[in-house]
């Protein structure tokens, strides 16, 4: 019997068990609902799933969960709570994105799993929405597979031609030529430029993360945890732990754990001592270096 396989959703028992998967995986993972918001939505999604023509079931003996496409579009992707982190969502969207050409999804805002899930799966952020489809206040991610243009190149020579992006991230440009010419910098294209950094050595075991800043209009697509994610397989191995510092800003510290750091150390007003003004993101003043670090895996 074939792991997934195409469903008839006209089959009431088997719209009774793709509702069942429907509810069990959105209260298990869309903590933000309330029960009667998942009661009020079971109308809309019965009626959508008996109009999905592409509707695709995972089985183990009987149906655990299941994808609906329309328009290369995923409108519909469950696990039953009891079958999550089996990897059964990733080979459902897998075997749409080879089989069935999707390229689009949407994912709730407040649903970090999934938003995490489809991230991890190559796709990205083109825009926002401030209402669900039903007019209700819970924002909505419209997400597109990264495209396979994505490549990653290391700059040997005139890297000053990207100061602009790198003053993103550092904002005095002699705090930049400390590490500039010694750091090896890379950069990410999808078809064309997205994001940059710069990595030094700091000694036989260690390297650090000096620099990384994206492009304003392209901020929040995951572009900066992809670069991150070729660096630590660049350097990683070769070096046993790479640091990071920032500034004491939460969103910002939330984006490097989220790509694989963890708090280490601080320094005491580091940016009070080396910068010639205040540095202000985010609206903080930033006065202590907050370093992370991300180590090799044993």
């Amino acid at each position: 019997m074939l792991t997934i396989r195409q469903i008839n959703q006209k089959n009431k028992r088997d719209l009774d068990a793709l509702l069942a998967i429907w509810e069990s995986s959105v209260a298990a993972t869309h903590t933000f609902l309330t029960t009667e918001d998942i009661e009020a939505l079971k109308p809309e999604v019965k009626k959508g799933l008996l109009m999905i023509d592409q509707l695709y079931g995972y089985y183990e003996q009987q149906l655990v969960g299941f994808i609906g496409v329309e328009n290369e579009k995923v409108e519909m992707l469950f696990v039953d709570a009891k079958n999550r982190g089996q990897g059964i969502g990733k080979k459902l969207l897998q075997y749409a994105i080879d089989l069935l050409n999707i390229k689009y999804v949407d994912v709730n805002e407040q649903n970090e799993q999934g938003f995490g899930f489809y991230q991890h799966m190559g796709f990205q952020v083109m825009n926002r929405s401030e209402l669900d489809n039903q007019g209700n206040a819970f924002p909505i991610l419209h997400l597109k597979l990264r495209s396979h243009s994505m490549r990653f190149e290391e700059i040997i020579s005139n890297k000053k031609e990207f100061l602009d992006l790198l003053l993103l991230a550092d904002e005095q440009e002699d705090m930049i030529d400390r590490y500039l010419d010694n750091g090896r910098m890379f950069v990410l294209y999808d078809v064309d430029l997205k994001c940059e950094a710069v990595v030094t050595e700091l000694n036989d075991t260690e390297c650090e993360l000096k620099n990384i800043a994206t492009m304003p209009d392209q901020q929040g697509k995951g572009y900066g945890k992809a670069l991150i994610q070729f660096l630590f397989k660049e350097f990683l191995g070769r070096y046993q732990t790479m640091y990071v510092g920032t500034g004491d800003v939460p969103s910002i510290l939330n984006f490097y754990k989220n790509c694989g750091f963890r708090e280490s150390h601080r320094i005491k007003n580091f940016f009070i001592d080396n910068y010639h003004e205040p540095i202000i993101d985010q609206g903080v003043q930033l006065i202590d270096m907050v370093y992370l670090r991300a180590d090799t895996e044993e």
